[in-house]
């Protein structure tokens, strides 16, 4: 998923080598290839927050197939039926990654690295030291798949603090959010790199896990021993160190999405390491304690991932120098959204990271062709008018200077344009007076639109209000000075 390679190509080629026998591998294996094609589709999670697509909608259909196959296969287990959910748990935690839905995320480990411990996936030690093989040597090593998932290269960091560049970035890890190019935003470290430090640590879990898995003496498994409980001081050293830092630090407001990936990495691989090599009674109450653990820590995850998700948009605006539109470039672009601008004024509005800024004029139409192939690798999601009629000053008798039918012609031009390439969501800025509007405003107001050069506008907003309506364009009016009356269509 997201460009990275996570080392796995022999989980894979053993999870499609049953797929072609196991209807549900083959679901699970349909349903992630449906979720990660809604993603590279619409650029945005397939989680429960984000739009539904027909890919998502199949996905999930093919996933709870899947989960219907798990469970019949745990109400009546077989060696067989073992390796088979095993084998869903590594889909069904790469399907939750796909999501971005931790919580669930974290019921498929607890329960995977449960059925592991059950039948016995490794030899482990009993009573007395007692040494007893693996009663299922071949079984999938769904512990190994999860810590190479956790330990993959991480693109993505979070985004540096506020600046007053107006943008956003939207924080990223490699079990998180959506793409966004390395090159987009200088990324704010975290100083020393505990991550780095962790995967060395989880590298060196899998080249215990290896060691346990080929055990054969109970002398060879005690040196083991000694080399888990190592393991385990590092784990802990490791999360001393990150509380240390954290406060040194002190971040303002909850701790960057990047710490609490990492704390959720090293709980699960303190899971795997404690039930390594051992099956005593207290086991089973320890692992109770680091599940819950776990499970708070996955939950917290998805809450606040779900508060970030963003669907990053594409927009074109018309009348961006404007008092109005220049909230609308700013609140834009701090959400992570990209824009064109089409500009009368050269050097009226600068280009930015995200803001690409075209000069022309709305009542040319190749200048609005223009403006919408500036940024031909993007499809508009919708265009935004701010426009409004100019006056020699703010006086409201200050001489006209725009000419008739501006706003309406503009209107008609940018309408005509992305209707034929196919576009059609248009938000417009009207103002109260407007239309049917015009008996709910106070009478002093209609006075001053009436008897001053205010007028002309009101005029022109009105004709925008008429022409619009019998266009085929999907559209919103926006009647500034009265935010509660707007009218949609």
């Amino acid at each position: 998923m997201f460009d990275v390679t996570l080392g796995c190509d022999e989980e894979a080629r053993q999870i499609l080598q049953a797929s072609l026998t196991d209807a549900r591998i083959r679901h699970a294996v349909s349903s992630l290839r449906a979720l990660r094609e809604g993603i590279e589709t619409s650029g945005e999670l397939t989680s429960s927050v984000a739009h539904n697509t027909p890919s998502c909608d199949y996905g999930l259909r093919q996933y709870c197939m899947a989960l219907g196959g798990l469970a019949a296969i745990l109400s009546s287990p077989s060696p067989s039926g073992v390796n088979s959910a095993l084998l869903c748990c590594q889909m069904f935690i790469s399907i939750e990654q796909a999501r971005g839905n931790y919580a669930a995320m974290a019921e498929h480990i607890i329960g995977g690295l449960g059925i592991m411990r059950e039948y016995r996936a490794r030899p482990e030690f009993v009573a007395d030291n007692k040494l007893v093989p693996a009663l299922h040597g071949q079984l999938p090593l769904l512990d190994v798949f999860i810590i190479k998932l956790f330990a993959a290269p991480c693109k993505f960091a979070d985004p540096p603090a506020a600046a007053g560049t107006g943008v956003r970035t939207v924080p990223v890890c490699v079990n998180s959010l959506a793409q966004q190019t390395v090159e987009s935003c200088p990324f704010r470290t975290i100083a020393p790199d505990m991550r780095a430090e962790l995967t060395v640590i989880a590298e060196s879990i899998v080249e215990f896990l290896g060691k346990v898995s080929r055990v054969e003496s109970a002398g060879n498994a005690l040196g083991l021993l000694s080399e888990k409980a190592h393991l385990v001081d590092s784990l802990e050293s490791w999360l001393n160190d990150l509380e240390l830092v954290q406060a040194e630090i002190r971040p303002p407001g909850p701790e960057l999405l990047s710490v609490t990936f990492m704390r959720f990495f090293y709980l699960v691989l303190r899971v795997v390491l404690l039930g390594a090599l051992s099956s005593s009674p207290d086991l089973c109450v320890v692992l109770q304690t680091e599940n819950k653990r776990l499970q708070d820590v996955a939950s917290n995850l998805s809450e606040r991932i779900s508060s970030h998700i963003i669907q990053v948009m594409h927009f074109l605006l018309f009348g961006a120098t404007g008092r109005t539109g220049q909230h609308v470039v700013s609140d834009l672009l701090s959400q992570g959204h990209t824009a064109v601008a089409l500009v009368r004024t050269p050097g009226s509005l600068s280009s930015r990271p995200g803001l690409t800024v075209v000069t022309g004029s709305p009542l040319s139409k190749s200048d609005i062709q223009t403006t919408l192939a500036a940024a031909p690798s993007l499809t508009p999601s919708a265009a935004i008018v701010t426009l409004n009629t100019v006056r020699e000053s703010d006086s409201p008798f200050a001489k006209q200077l725009s000419p008739p039918r501006f706003l309406a012609d503009s209107c008609a031009n940018i309408c005509e344009v992305l209707e034929h390439a196919g576009i059609y969501r248009i938000v417009v800025m009207s103002t109260a007076g407007v239309g049917d509007s015009w008996p709910n405003l106070p009478w002093l107001s209609k006075a001053f639109m009436a008897y001053t050069n205010i007028k002309y506008a009101l005029e022109d907003h009105g004709l925008v209000d008429k022409e619009i309506r019998l266009t085929k364009m999907d559209w919103t009016l926006c009647k500034r000075w009265a935010a509660t009356v707007t009218e949609c269509a």
